[in-house]
């Protein structure tokens, strides 16, 4: 399930949130609704999360996972916003890239792979069963490919992170990759990449 907020209080997330709250009101709606794939009812955007939807108040800054009607974690209220302003309509290409091929991923890198790509391998290396299920459990899709597990969740209508797990044995160490479509940063920036993918990391293990 996606997280809700733990508090009222966004603390650090608070000038990010208002920068992030002040983009998304510069911009036409209509233009956000085709681009970014969402709806727009003249208060808020509906976007499709995971397996749930979120409602993005822009006048406030708020964003409510629909299901529960309560905010939902400060991360994705901030990359949900982000998403949305940034959004240029561009087609997905279905071409996977990993993080380091983002733009300015190198600043970044360390904590993806301590906050992310370790969390899920530690989980998971010996355990691609549970891997399965709590990545079903939060609306990923199965995929067939080279991994032992390849799962495909969308977090935001245009774009896709792609789960890829080998279960490691006795004598060859597991491993894991995290992959994202070439248009990802036309609709993301590089931070806001990482951060979705270390609260999926989250959500799973």
């Amino acid at each position: 399930m996606i997280p809700l907020a733990k508090s009222e209080d966004p603390k650090n997330y608070k000038h990010a949130l208002e920068v992030a709250r002040k983009n998304l009101i510069e911009k036409n709606p209509s233009e956000i609704e085709e681009k970014a794939g969402v709806k727009w009812d003249s208060e808020k955007y509906s976007v499709k999360s995971f397996n749930d939807k979120l409602e993005v108040f822009p006048s406030t800054g708020k964003v409510y996972l629909a299901s529960e009607n309560k905010p939902v974690t400060f991360t994705l209220q901030l990359v949900s916003m982000n998403y949305l302003a940034r959004a240029n309509g561009k087609r997905l290409t279905f071409e996977k890239i990993t993080f380091r091929e983002l733009p300015g991923a190198n600043s970044y890198f360390i904590a993806f792979q301590r906050e992310a790509i370790t969390p899920i391998l530690r989980a998971f290396e010996k355990d691609k069963k549970v891997f399965q299920e709590n990545c079903l459990n939060l609306g990923g899709n199965i995929q067939e490919g080279k991994a032992d597990y390849s799962v495909t969740f969308w977090p935001l209508p245009k774009v896709y992170v792609a789960l890829q797990l080998w279960e490691g044995d006795e004598e060859i160490p597991g491993n894991c990759n995290i992959l994202f479509d070439k248009s990802t940063s036309e609709y993301l920036h590089t931070e806001d990449v990482a951060a979705l993918s270390e609260l999926i990391a989250r959500i799973i293990s």
